[in-house]
């Protein structure tokens, strides 16, 4: 074995290491990111360019991977938070918190338009803190409950009003519209691989399918699909999923209910905070001088090249807003309001340390250099051909940090540079980067721990990973697939 081949399975080792504990289902992903983020610091010490300090230099890594991983926190905190008041509420008001209606129709809905929509208005894994206790009133069990979940995470490149992907975009030098449009046609198979995992996923369920119910399910799906390119290529990236989303969630809904005045006042009055919290969240992004003064009262920003954290803008603090508001409304008491912050800090901590760990891993992993000389080597020892790793490298970083944007950031700049020395096209590329790296968020142990805590199974991501293994393959499937294509066709 050359030097260069084992320096790319030094620097894969870390990773690998990730894996292959979160497989053995012995340990949390809590232990699983302790175990890797340790064994990336000797690997990233030797990446390092000579002449840099290193202590200071890992220091400095690790504090912006930390500042990068306390803007998903506070949404985890403020989102738990958000889900204990809830709950409270629905408790205080004597409604039933759960039912046994879950239908076929009923997970599709919830699965693919639902949890996409609030993904897109808010992120951050906002759209599974709504899922799941949507899907746990319909009287799913827990676990399952958890990993339907997981689809709300189905359209994260449109996810908060597709921050991520436009960052993507901006790195690879390309027009908003272009980059989006492209990934939409990666998302297409993505989708598909997704509705293929869901009939195969309510089997185990009991709610199988019938001829009828699949024919319905592709027209939606081909309803999605088309709203997504249509939006993307007449309005905005940003506008892909909550407005198409948007338009076809209200229509799903009359079709399916048929609901009559009263049906409609109670939706309105449960689905209420969820409202509010999403008409916040675009006044203070749609109306550009109330998001410009936002941003620029309030900005923390402990790093030059760093994302800010604006106090009146960041999401986590819309949701806390929404959260307080709604309890006032319902007239909590200082019992309950501390009964919610406790529950919620006993469900949050341990999603939160694993964001923590994983977020400060890949940032070691991308800046220390191991990415980029890991993409070298591949680079000049596949050639052309290393067009196929190009999904694996963009899902590497959004399971490592469970962030769209933190993915993008990591990933974007190698995959320009597989392009420009294999010469196939970087709008492919880079859609094939905005599109894996967002998909495998949604098997991200961030996201894995916050459904187990959602669903009060702290430490039971295993199972979840366990049953979602279908979604996992079939995605990858569908990536890799869309990149031999492109190769095919270059070749």
């Amino acid at each position: 074995m050359g030097h260069s081949q084992r320096m790319l399975w030094g620097y894969a080792a870390p990773t690998v290491l990730v894996i292959v504990l979160l497989a053995s289902r012995q340990v949390s992903s809590l232990t699983a990111g302790i175990a890797g983020l340790a064994a990336t610091i000797p690997p990233a010490v030797l990446a390092l360019p000579d002449g840099q300090g290193t202590m200071a230099v890992l220091a400095l890594e690790s504090g912006k991977g930390a500042w990068l991983a306390w803007h998903a926190i506070a949404v985890i905190l403020a989102g738990l938070f958000f889900h204990e008041v809830g709950r409270i509420v629905t408790r205080q008001r004597g409604e039933d918190a759960a039912s046994t209606e879950y239908s076929h129709r009923r997970l599709f809905a919830a699965c693919f338009l639902l949890g996409p929509f609030f993904e897109a208005a808010v992120g951050f894994g906002v759209g599974l803190v709504i899922v799941v206790p949507t899907l746990l009133r319909l009287g799913l069990a827990p676990i399952w409950a958890a990993v339907f979940g997981l689809y709300s995470q189905a359209m994260v490149p449109w996810g908060a009003m597709a921050i991520g992907s436009t960052v993507g975009a901006g790195l690879a030098g390309l027009p908003a519209d272009v980059a989006g449009v492209a990934t939409v046609a990666v998302e297409v198979p993505v989708l598909v691989a997704l509705l293929l995992a869901f009939w195969w996923l309510v089997g185990r369920i009991g709610a199988r399918p019938g001829l009828n119910a699949i024919l319905d399910d592709v027209g939606w799906l081909a309803a999605i699909c088309a709203g997504l390119y249509l939006t993307n290529r007449y309005i905005a990236l940003e506008s892909g999923a909550i407005v198409t989303c948007g338009i076809l969630l209200p229509l799903r809904f009359f079709r399916d209910e048929r609901p009559d005045l009263a049906a409609w006042q109670s939706l309105i009055a449960r689905a209420a905070p969820y409202l509010a919290l999403t008409g916040l969240v675009l006044l203070t992004r749609a109306a550009e001088p109330v998001e410009a003064w936002l941003r620029a009262a309030s900005t923390l920003q402990p790093f030059a090249d760093s994302l800010g954290f604006a106090l009146l803008h960041h999401v986590s603090v819309l949701i806390l807003v929404v959260a307080i508001g709604n309890g006032l409304a319902h007239g909590l008491g200082a019992r309950l309001w501390r009964e919610a912050a406790v529950a919620a800090w006993r469900a949050a901590w341990r999603p939160a340390a694993v964001t923590l760990v994983f977020v400060v891993m890949g940032r070691l992993t991308g800046a220390s250099g191991m990415a980029g000389a890991m993409t070298e080597t591949l680079v000049a020892a596949a050639g052309g051909t290393a067009v196929l790793a190009s999904p694996a490298m963009g899902g590497l970083a959004g399971f490592l940090t469970g962030s769209n944007v933190a993915s993008n950031a990591i990933m974007m700049p190698l995959q320009a540079q597989i392009a420009a020395h294999t010469g196939h096209p970087l709008t492919w590329l880079a859609a094939i980067q905005i599109a894996s790296g967002n998909a495998l968020t949604m098997f991200s142990p961030i996201r894995i721990a916050m459904g187990a805590a959602l669903i009060g199974q702290p430490g039971g991501e295993s199972e979840i990973y366990r049953r979602s293994l279908p979604m996992a393959a079939a995605v990858a499937a569908a990536l890799f697939a869309f990149a031999a294509g492109v190769w095919a066709l270059a070749g």
